[in-house]
């Protein structure tokens, strides 16, 4: 579940969050979308975190290693992942 403590915010399932980037952020743009997540977990959450945004994201969950940081991607190249 994600939530923002302190807040008046419902929680919300990691699954649904995915699901509505994946079906909406990708509509009117062709260029990556950042998630930033600030995380509270330990290491096998964040697993099961990397586990759901890689079945709800599929081929456009880019994964790229700290060291390969400077990265740069071609429209044509986001057009065709």
């Amino acid at each position: 579940m994600i939530y923002h403590g302190r807040t008046f915010l419902s929680k919300v399932s990691l699954q649904d969050i995915c699901q509505a980037i994946n079906k909406y952020a990708f509509v009117t743009s062709h260029y990556p979308v950042i998630i930033s997540e600030k995380l509270h977990l330990n290491v096998k959450q964040q697993d099961t975190m990397a586990d759901v945004m890689m079945e709800e994201f599929g081929k456009r969950h880019m994964m790229v290693p700290i060291e390969q940081k400077q990265l740069h991607w071609t429209s044509y190249q986001v057009q065709n992942s």
